[in-house]
């Protein structure tokens, strides 16, 4: 017997030896496929094994019920099943019903179950993640328009204080997914840097962005690895277009502070159109300086990797409507009056952030 496929009715062929048998199979059939079998499916013929054949094998219809896309064949006192359960929930309800149907009729049993959904939507799993972010938005890499079919590959990415929410994830989306592989590439952050991307505005982070470079040689960092002894440059970029509105920048290193760079007692200016040089397209707006420009300015602030530094620290740069802070924060403040703050600031006025960016500085002996 198989369930329809396509525009195709789904099928029943085989033998009874009785009528009433017949009678049964088909009802049986018809329970599972729901509609009856074309009239000339069975054959009335003798050899079957035993007299409670044809009865065993109409419950197995029943016990199959719930399944898409499904085979049956049945050979003597062997049984196959085939098909598609909606969820891994009606998965493990339906083997354990065929299961049940095969030891009270004495079958062996071969069952092939594909856990659905047929096609997982995205938002479904963007619900289970957003559930459980622990550090900033966790997000799905290349997510198909139309939801992920069975076989696909689902790729989370996204930051967490440690490897407990990677195992979380796995537990969590494991019976949501159905028959389909989960990739969880997660980058470990300490607490301090998480504790601030937690209330971090959903808007576009992609607007703006931030360079980091070499105070020596000016070269561009791409990999944000930094060494003791290395001074590393920080460029906000500012596509020119954007011109109104105002730039603050902070860094949350990893001494459990968040250090306020632009404003500063030394550099109180954060409107845009005031600030940095524009090249190409592009307004530059340094707040991190190289020695050389220190010595030239005192006032700029410049920073060197010492033993002090190692770990991770994060740049992040607010483009705003108006001031993101009714006041200019202090030098440098803890972690939870910062993201206590901000949580706050975007309660108050919840459009005034407009873009942001974010790049991780990792310093290494």
């Amino acid at each position: 017997a198989r369930a329809a496929e396509g525009p195709a009715p789904a099928s029943l062929t085989g033998h009874a030896p009785v009528e009433a048998a017949a009678a049964s199979l088909r009802a049986g059939f018809a329970g599972l496929a729901g509609a009856d079998p074309a009239p000339q499916a069975l054959t009335l013929a003798q050899g079957v094994p035993g007299p409670g054949w044809a009865a065993a094998v109409a419950g197995l219809f029943g016990a199959a019920k719930g399944l898409e896309d499904w085979q049956i064949e049945v050979l003597d006192l062997t049984a196959k099943v085939q098909g598609l359960a909606p969820d891994a929930g009606a998965a493990k309800a339906i083997r354990a019903a065929l299961e049940g149907w095969a030891a009270a009729n004495g079958f062996t049993l071969s069952a092939t179950l594909t856990i659905g959904p047929r096609l997982l939507p995205v938002a479904d799993v963007q619900a289970v993640l957003d559930g459980r972010a622990s550090c900033g938005r966790l997000a799905q890499s290349d997510p198909p328009a139309g939801g992920y079919p069975l076989g696909a590959t689902i790729t989370v990415t996204g930051f967490a204080p440690g490897s407990e929410l990677a195992a979380d994830l796995q537990l969590a989306l494991r019976d949501a997914i159905g028959d389909r592989k989960l990739r969880i590439d997660l980058a470990a952050l300490n607490p301090d840097v998480c504790a601030v991307r937690q209330v971090l505005p959903d808007v576009p982070a992609d607007a703006i962005s931030i360079r980091l470079s070499d105070g020596k040689t000016g070269a561009p960092n791409l990999t944000g690895v930094f060494h003791k002894g290395d001074n590393p440059v920080v460029d906000v970029l500012i596509p020119e277009q954007i011109r109104g509105g105002k730039l603050w920048v902070v860094v949350v290193d990893n001494t459990h502070k968040v250090i306020n760079i632009l404003p500063n007692a030394n550099a109180p200016e954060t409107e845009i159109s005031r600030l940095g040089v524009v090249e190409a397209g592009t307004r530059r707006v340094r707040v991190m300086f190289s020695f050389a420009e220190l010595v030239e300015d005192r006032s700029r602030l410049a920073l060197v990797i010492n033993d002090g530094d190692f770990g991770k620290s994060e740049f992040l740069a607010f483009v705003v409507r108006d001031d993101l802070f009714p006041t200019r924060r202090p030098r440098d403040e803890s972690i939870t009056s910062f993201a206590e703050a901000l949580a706050q600031a975007q309660a108050e006025d919840p459009g005034n952030i407009l873009a942001f960016a974010s790049r991780l500085l990792d310093a290494r002996p």
